[in-house]
């Protein structure tokens, strides 16, 4: 099993984790979308803003965040 570090982005109440999958790094966030009332995740390369996975109603918990990222790897080893 993984471990984590979840760390809350400014005031708004995101929440952000950097995570290794392959020997590539991601980032994660989860935070509130305007306008659509619930909260969603979005994982990216490191390095770049490419949306590689987005996965709405997702919690705004570090619970949440962590669920998401366990199922984008889920879905990167199906694929390979």
């Amino acid at each position: 099993m993984m471990t984590y570090k979840v760390e809350r982005l400014g005031v708004t109440g995101a929440l952000f984790c950097c995570f290794e999958h392959e020997g590539r790094v991601y980032s994660a966030q989860v935070d509130c979308v305007p306008f659509y009332g619930a909260a969603a995740c979005t994982i990216c390369p490191e390095n770049g803003f490419d949306e590689l996975y987005t996965m709405g109603d997702v919690p705004l918990t570090e619970a949440g965040l962590i669920s998401c990222i366990e199922k984008f790897v889920k879905m990167k080893e199906v694929i390979r």
